[in-house]
């Protein structure tokens, strides 16, 4: 090659080449933003299990993280006092969606924000633990699962004194801001089955 035709190889290239990361970045503009769920675990979650279930649940329908959505992870490993830090750091973020569980994370992500909308699981009682309004219309920015607590908490006593006859006294593990419909439904069934049921209530 000529010295001449040399370098006008060289100016041509120098002024292709920022034209090219440009270019590239154009592009990148141009495809939709994915979007972005903010997944806040309040337990002790070294092995990632909740954001595993919730990658799970959001493949089976589709939703593959790094392809149509992107996730950002947050645990509290079982420290409530973590959990408003966390919550107002996906407000700060502007993610799309929050998920979480249990009912300190859940109240607390819905302290942060009445805008975001929130995806809880987890909890006992939705409508007697005031989360939501009603569960055919939850209202407000939240909405989930609900697992009927009262009804499911005096069945497990019926269960027990069922396959354990000779019962008498049971202890039972709750969290300090379960709903008071399950505490109540486990009282009238513990009188009505003559056990003496002492509750104790732990953070989470």
């Amino acid at each position: 090659m000529r010295r001449r035709d040399l370098i006008m190889l060289a100016g041509s290239a120098a002024v292709a080449w920022p034209l090219a990361p440009r270019a590239q970045q154009r592009a990148q503009a141009q495809l939709p933003k994915k979007p972005v769920i903010g997944v806040l675990s309040p337990f002790i979650d070294a092995d990632s299990a909740f954001l595993r279930d919730v990658r799970d649940s959001l493949a089976d329908r589709g939703l593959r993280e790094g392809r149509e959505i992107a996730i950002e992870y947050r645990s509290a490993e079982g420290r409530i006092d973590r959990l408003p830090l966390l919550a107002d750091e996906f407000v700060r973020l502007k993610v799309d969606i929050i998920v979480t569980a249990s009912a300190p994370a859940i109240r607390f992500v819905q302290r942060a924000t009445q805008t975001v909308p929130i995806v809880m699981a987890q909890v006992g009682d939705a409508v007697d633990q005031g989360f939501v309004a009603n569960l055919a219309h939850p209202g407000r920015n939240i909405t989930g699962t609900s697992w009927f607590e009262p009804e499911l908490s005096a069945k497990r006593l019926e269960l027990l004194k069922e396959a354990l006859p000779e019962t008498a006294r049971v202890a039972i593990l709750r969290e300090a801001s379960a709903g008071a419909a399950s505490v109540t439904a486990v009282q009238a069934a513990a009188r009505r089955l003559d056990i003496v049921a002492s509750m104790l209530f732990g953070p989470l």
